[in-house]
């Protein structure tokens, strides 16, 4: 009788502890599930505005490419993006690529940002888009280049960029268009009346012929 009545003590002590910190428990639940709901958010974000350079995934710059194919790049794709210029050969107007240092303008659409120039430049790496291609535009810079900073000071932008920009590049009349393509791209933004181009910091030789 006495360890009955031991047992039933024991239960009953085990479901006070319970009902005391049950409060507790839901708690810290709710805040685990607040926080991996935050964390999902975060990392949704992230995909839209880290992972492109331009804030596009590569699903919004597939609708983008398809869209300036039927707008020929007269308007946006999507409400409240802006239009950046970015300078191409045209294999129509110079087919014999004799005119190293002309470029032309073709319109991309991005989001809205501060750093505009830089959103520039990043489009101009991502190479030709499909309509541009149809349309006989082309780039005389390298797959993989990247942009390590850019300062635009007294007039003067400052870009810098990874080893990939000069990679196998040689000839006066290469080394001229993708300094054209960079350099026009750029003073399209009032303020910018030069460009110093550098790889890694060196500047010095640097895309001279």
């Amino acid at each position: 009788m006495k360890n009955k009545n031991n047992l039933l003590l024991v239960a009953v002590v085990i479901l006070v502890i319970g009902l005391l910190a049950w409060p507790a428990i839901s708690r810290r639940k709710a805040n685990q599930e607040k926080s991996a709901d935050k964390t999902t958010t975060e990392e949704g974000n992230g995909e839209i505005k880290v992972a492109g350079p331009v804030g596009l995934t590569e699903e919004e710059m597939t609708k983008f490419e398809t869209s300036s194919e039927s707008t020929n790049g007269d308007t946006p794709p999507a409400p409240g993006m802006i239009a950046v210029k970015v300078f191409l050969h045209d294999a129509k107007k110079d087919p014999s690529y004799l005119k190293c240092d002309t470029v032309y303008p073709a319109t991309r659409w991005i989001e809205p940002t501060p750093a505009i120039a830089r959103a520039a430049i990043t489009q101009l790496l991502r190479g030709i888009t499909p309509a541009e291609s149809r349309a006989s535009f082309t780039t005389s810079i390298n797959e993989g280049v990247n942009l390590n900073s850019l300062i635009i000071e007294g007039g003067v932008a400052k870009a810098d960029f990874n080893e990939n920009l000069t990679k196998m590049v040689a000839g006066a009349c290469r080394v001229g268009a993708i300094r054209a393509q960079i350099t026009e791209t750029l003073k399209q933004f009032p303020g910018v009346n030069s460009v110093v181009i550098s790889v890694n910091g060196k500047s010095e030789g640097v895309l001279q012929p």
